[in-house]
């Protein structure tokens, strides 16, 4: 009841007949107290109190305004701190594909324009190339001649002390590999 008497009072305030006040700053003493009635009851109305509460009203609602502000702030700017990271992301990624697509695009015009065997190390390059065709070197007998030994671990039945009479006999070139 307090509370809605001092907002009437607040609201009304320019309703109230005040006779023989002035505001001037040259005023030493206080001014006149004006009455009003509300049902059958005088209450006082002092301008000065009726100020200062409505300035202290209008503090507090600025306040909250400003922490309202604050609070919506925050939560705001961590959305837009959100979406702008989002995007930074998503065309990041954006360009590293499209980089990744070009490079491809590029290695496999250089594959096919140089062809694959110019990726491979010069050694395997040059006996794939310059040497022998597979075809020719089981053809040639020398292959046969050379790694023949090779057949002494096939043999059916031969134990490992035949075995190793047979390497011993081998030439010692042989006998290293």
């Amino acid at each position: 009841l307090a509370f809605k008497l001092k907002y009437e009072l607040l609201l009304s305030f320019d309703d109230v007949p005040l006779k023989g006040m002035t505001m001037s700053r040259n005023d030493d003493k206080p001014p006149p107290v004006a009455r009003k009635k509300f049902d059958d009851d005088s209450v006082e109305i002092n301008p000065t109190a009726l100020l200062k509460e409505q300035i202290r009203l209008l503090s507090l609602a600025v306040l909250a305004l400003w922490a309202w502000c604050a609070l919506a702030f925050v939560p705001f700017s961590l959305l837009a701190v959100s979406g702008a990271t989002a995007a930074a992301l998503y065309l990041n990624a954006h360009a590293a594909t499209e980089l990744l697509r070009m490079e491809i695009r590029r290695a496999s015009a250089e594959m096919h324009r140089r062809g694959l065997a110019h990726y491979l190390p010069a050694a395997l390059r040059a006996a794939l190339l310059e040497g022998p065709t597979v075809d020719e070197w089981m053809a040639d007998s020398s292959f046969i001649d050379e790694w023949r030994f090779l057949a002494l671990y096939f043999v059916p039945g031969l134990d490992g002390a035949g075995r190793a009479r047979a390497v011993a006999a081998l030439p010692e070139r042989h006998r290293r590999v």
